[in-house]
């Protein structure tokens, strides 16, 4: 298997992922007590725990001695300019799925990093994106080649060719969506096809899912979600053949955004990825109510 043109960068992070995982996360598997960052008017809470702070400082520790701006969800390093100068630099989501966390689903949380390059605009892109699931010692990257990896206990997988002979839809079973399981079986019947949702973890694990074909479409109709639940998965997905965008079918044009007072750095119009069926075949059937607001509050 080919290695990429970010292969050396991709190599220096997944060991320090690994650590972290040991370190920091495991060690408080059904043990840590949640602490509330924000509810939002729906009553959904947004939650954070030893595990997420943890492994955010024993990554930007090692990372940002090479790579200067480099930031987490909990340490965004906002005063920093570094963070928005730098050609090249990593972000993480150090726990991506803190409820899935504290819900003991093994498989249900992940490591999130994603290497982004500024363009010409300014704006920097995802060429580079590891996720690591310490669960079951999943680990896919893709160093801007062609192909992912794609490794579980160490050794090398080959993913099964995906199918589209049904509907294999993600839903959050933590904070699941009737209104997105409804969403699922319109799908499937407009396709022609039969529909299932699938009940599973976060944003980072449910993209190893859907490289894996557990599920063949995901939707994240939920307002909440930032950059770094999805960067990483971006050079994964076009990889794959797939694509990734909004739920009006608009892919997200830049990352690493500034944070502003009326939060709109959040991704606030959800995420639609596929691999097997196209953006045309799913964007027409997508009502305009389906986006829910999970939106926090800061308290």
């Amino acid at each position: 298997m080919a290695n990429g043109k970010y292969h050396k960068e991709v190599q220096e992070i997944i060991p320090i992922l690994r650590d972290a995982a040991q370190q920091e996360i495991l060690p408080r598997w059904g043990k840590v007590v949640e602490e509330v960052k924000g509810t939002s008017p729906s009553g959904y809470k947004d939650t954070v725990t030893a595990a997420d702070k943890g492994a955010s400082t024993f990554i930007l520790d090692r990372v940002r001695k090479i790579w200067p701006g480099s930031y987490s969800e909990e340490d965004p390093c906002i005063d920093d300019p570094d963070r928005w100068a730098q050609e090249f630099l990593w972000h993480f989501d150090p726990v991506d799925g803190t409820l899935e966390f504290c819900n003991k689903m093994f498989r249900g949380y992940a490591l999130n990093a994603a290497f982004l390059k500024m363009r010409k605009d300014r704006g920097h892109w995802p060429v580079a994106g590891v996720i690591y699931r310490p669960g079951d010692d999943t680990l896919v990257y893709n160093d801007g080649s062609p192909v992912n990896h794609f490794f579980r206990d160490g050794k090398l997988v080959d993913l099964p060719r995906p199918s589209r002979e049904s509907v294999l839809g993600w839903v959050r079973a933590v904070d699941p969506s009737q209104r997105l399981i409804d969403f699922y079986e319109t799908l499937g019947k407009n396709l022609g096809v039969s529909s299932h949702a699938v009940h599973l973890g976060g944003a980072g694990a449910s993209i190893i899912d859907l490289l894996e074909g557990k599920i063949n479409v995901l939707v994240y109709n939920y307002n909440l979600t930032r950059e770094w639940d999805w960067a990483m998965a971006i050079p994964m997905i076009r990889a794959a053949g797939g694509f990734l965008c909004d739920l009006k079918g608009k892919e997200y044009e830049s990352y690493n955004r500034k944070p502003t007072k009326d939060r709109s750095e959040y991704d606030l119009r959800g995420v639609i990825a596929s691999i097997v069926f196209k953006k045309e075949e799913i964007i027409p059937h997508v009502p305009a109510d389906l986006l829910e607001d999970r939106l926090p509050l800061v308290i």
